[in-house]
């Protein structure tokens, strides 16, 4: 298995270690957690988790032995249903679902700055077509995004384009995976 960096490697190793040590990371009040990263603020580890239902954000402090396995509210207004995070630097993006098509309020991506703790920023309000939005991944000036209810997948370059891309509306050169 090729991993795209040594940063990736160290998440899954992170990961695999916590769930050797049988840790249990639940205060019981977590209701449909989704995404998850691993952010480092230069002193501790900590792995942050889309709390979908509950419509938040939370932190838990893995530096510890064993690690503090109660969360903590990062983010707790403003957010309808986020099921995807990732990471650039102290830059968390949050997809937020919205309620699905029809139901007036629309899928989104924000920004949350974890280092300063900067109120969330909207940054784009998804694709109308988008009915049900789940993953995101920043790599490079660009943000993916998948949508299970249309099979999409969506690419906005950061640096040039003013919106996301059907993935496969694109001129991709090369095929498969790196």
């Amino acid at each position: 298995m090729r991993f795209k960096s040594s940063y990736t490697f160290f998440l899954i190793f992170i990961a695999t270690s916590l769930f050797a040590q049988n840790q249990q990371f639940s205060d019981n009040s977590f209701s449909s957690p989704k995404g998850m990263v691993l952010y480092n603020d230069g002193a501790n580890d900590f792995l942050i988790v889309a709390d979908s239902d509950n419509g938040r954000i939370v932190s838990l402090d893995l530096s510890g032995t064993p690690p503090n396995v109660a969360p903590v509210d990062i983010i707790t207004t403003g957010l309808n249903r986020p099921f995807g995070l990732s990471l650039n630097g102290s830059i968390l993006y949050i997809l937020d679902a919205g309620n699905g098509t029809g139901n007036g309020v629309p899928g989104r991506i924000l920004t949350y700055d974890l280092a300063s703790g900067v109120s969330p920023t909207v940054i784009y309000t998804l694709p109308s077509d988008a009915r049900s939005p789940r993953g995101i991944l920043y790599d490079s000036n660009k943000l993916y995004f998948s949508d299970v209810g249309t099979n999409k997948i969506y690419v906005d370059d950061l640096l040039t384009a003013t919106n996301f891309q059907e993935f496969s509306d694109l001129s991709v050169v090369g095929a498969g995976p790196v």
